[in-house]
């Protein structure tokens, strides 16, 4: 594609995709970046820590792996970065915002929920403290409300849940209200913190609010309340911050303040388009303006309109989820189905993508590519590895049609472009998934995709990952099958095959050389035992070996040729004419007697020799010939040196 007509191409890094806040932002990010025409490549950390602690699974504590996707954000020659800097502190404990910042690519810069400054660019940020500032002196100045706990946010590296902690403890010191350290805990903005919610209530009896530092975690604070028969809004107070989708519908109506997503989004948008421009841009910080319901014992101003508005709102939600489920309910059984299907033994990657690329068809994704690094990475908690100059471009799937490789033709994406010798795969509005198993990492998979089916993507990504391990662990089983047949097959002194390795591949080589002329060959190292006799079993052994190259050299390696006893030798070949065994016979002793003519050793190398020449085809019996080529080297023995030695 000619650089001068491309469409700009920006990058979108978010976090904890499973949280409503992020998910809300990919959604308006995904939409504006469509209506202005840009190039977008969403690379979504979707950790699952929040939601798997609860069942005590092992495998939420790879969520860090997830830095590495944002890292490979380098692999696309992108003109601009917009960064959910908050949502990508919470689950990655051993990377500092300003850490990850300078490990990405080194384009301009639209950074939200912090107020680091990029080299290049601005930041956005909610106005955290008044907007919490604002709801806690409500809770105390409208409602006069005393002991009063707090759920925050992650106790470090996140900038909101600090300016939110740090209007509360402020407003509560200036009104004189007590707060001990029994009375705040530390949550990860996760509505899976039943435990925390659980030892607000049990350390502070006769609580009278909790003040929560988002939506979610209320949700845990509601379903604690609910099992401990307290009623929110009439028996304690509960508040949040964000103004998720969902809190306006609560039971009660939640209290809350407004994080205008649809500003901030439009605002990061709007910078990026002027930076493309060439105009500078500055930072700014969004108001946020509080949210008064029902949860903080503020009376519903119109039950009646508030129930007509949740009963229309449940209607015209069920009508559309009835499609909505079902086709949830179709991709609910794919990833399962898939990875059975990618699981079954005896196939190549090629295969193994090939499969792959045919369910990315069926599922209806507009556009799929799997990228694979070329020796799976071991990445360790607090490892930050960088992106590697290439990946192998494994798949490539476009609409009904899809290309898989594998082996040396394999394209490479490099650093910087995604484009290799394979049809366009950068452009559009691309998601961006890391394939990985616990701490092994494979690659990445993107895909061309609407935002309501990121999750299932996402749950896509996690079955392939798991289908790669199974992969290469059944590839190495494999590679270590043959490497024992091998061993079974062939004699450890010479290399060549034994006698049952010689038998088995003797019937695959006669099939494949059917109607030509054929020679079986018998033959023999001359006085072994005189060589071990008087020189040692060492030179013996030698002896063995300089046959055995003897052989190999004046046969070629088209034949078979295998050591069949001690000093026994079995070849077979396919040959132009019947008078090849004579030729093959002057050429054997040709080279043993050149090698006798300059050798040191003390005893000379040299074989009898025993042929049969024979058009292979269905009538021909194995045993007879080599029945008749033993004959024939027993004849030749007849005639051999008297003595080996010089």
């Amino acid at each position: 594609m000619d650089e001068e007509k491309r469409k700009p191409r920006i990058g979108v890094i978010v976090g904890n995709y499973h949280s409503d806040h992020a998910r809300r932002m990919v959604k308006k990010l995904y939409e504006l970046a469509k209506k202005a025409d840009l190039n977008a490549h969403f690379y979504l950390g979707t950790e699952s820590s929040s939601f798997l602690k609860e069942f005590s699974m092992q495998s939420n504590r790879f969520d860090y792996q997830y830095a590495s996707l944002y890292s490979v954000s380098g692999y696309a020659d992108l003109d601009l970065l917009i960064v959910s800097v908050g949502t990508l502190t919470i689950f990655q404990k051993a990377m500092t915002p300003e850490r990850f910042i300078d490990s990405l690519p080194d384009v301009p810069m639209i950074l939200t929920e912090t107020r680091i400054m990029p080299k290049k660019g601005a930041y956005l940020i909610a106005d955290n403290y008044s907007g919490m500032r604002s709801l806690v002196e409500h809770l105390i100045k409208v409602h006069n409300l005393t002991k009063i706990a707090y759920l925050g946010g992650p106790r470090s590296g996140n900038l909101d849940a600090a300016e939110r902690l740090s209007a509360f403890l402020d407003v509560m010191k200036e009104y004189d209200r007590e707060i001990s350290d029994d009375a705040i805990r530390y949550g990860d903005f996760s509505e899976h913190v039943d435990e925390l919610a659980e030892e607000l209530l049990d350390l502070n009896p006769g609580l009278e609010a909790i003040v929560c530092a988002n939506d979610e975690m209320a949700i845990s604070v509601y379903r604690v309340c609910e099992k401990r028969g307290l009623v929110v809004g009439h028996d304690i107070a509960v508040t949040g911050f964000d103004d998720m989708e969902l809190a306006s519908f609560m039971n009660p109506p939640l209290t809350t303040v407004k994080q205008d997503y649809d500003t901030m989004c439009k605002k990061a948008m709007e910078k990026a388009l002027a930076i493309l421009r060439g105009e500078e841009v500055e930072s700014e910080e969004i108001v946020s303006p509080l949210i008064r319901r029902s949860s903080c014992c503020c009376p519903n101003t119109d039950p009646k309109m508030a129930d007509a508005l949740f009963r229309y709102t449940e209607r015209r939600d069920l009508i559309s989820n009835i499609w909505k489920n079902h086709d949830r309910a179709h991709h609910s059984w794919v990833g399962p189905l898939l990875t059975r299907e990618l699981l079954l033994e005896n196939f190549s990657r090629k295969d193994f993508y090939e499969r792959l690329g045919s369910c990315f068809s069926m599922i209806g994704a507009k556009s799929a590519v799997i990228g694979t690094f070329e020796t799976p990475r071991v990445v360790e908690e607090g490892d930050f590895p960088a992106a590697p100059d290439y990946m192998l471009f494994d798949l490539y799937q476009h609409g009904d049609e899809w290309w898989a490789y594998d082996g040396p033709d394999t394209p490479k994406i490099y650093l910087h472009s995604l484009r290799p010798d394979t049809p366009d795969n950068s452009e559009g509005l691309l998601t961006f998934f890391l394939l990985f198993y616990e701490n092994i990492q494979y690659g990445i998979m993107w895909v061309e995709i609407e935002p309501e089916d990121i999750e299932f993507y996402y749950t896509l990504s996690m079955e392939i990952g798991t289908a790669l391990r199974y992969l290469s662990l059944s590839m190495a089983q494999q590679q270590y099958q043959n490497m024992l047949q091998n061993v079974a097959r062939h004699d450890n002194l010479t290399g060549l095959y034994n006698r049952f390795g010689f038998m088995s591949a003797a019937t695959d080589y006669g099939n494949e050389h059917k109607s030509e002329p054929m020679v079986i060959m018998m033959a023999d190292l001359d006085h072994l035992k005189q060589i071990n006799d008087g020189f040692g079993h060492m030179e013996g052994d030698f002896a063995i070996r300089k046959c055995a190259e003897i052989l190999r050299e004046a046969i070629g390696e088209e034949g078979l040729l295998g050591r069949t006893g001690g000093d026994e030798f079995m070849g077979m070949f396919s040959v132009r004419d019947e008078l090849a065994s004579e030729k093959l016979e002057k050429k054997i002793k040709q080279i043993a007697e050149d090698f006798n003519n300059t050798s040191d050793k003390p005893y000379y190398v040299e074989l009898s020799l025993g042929f049969v020449t024979c058009v292979f085809d269905d009538t021909n019996n194995y045993n007879e010939l080599i029945r008749k080529a033993d004959e024939r080297l027993y004849e030749a023995k007849k005639v051999r040196r008297a003595s080996v030695v010089k």
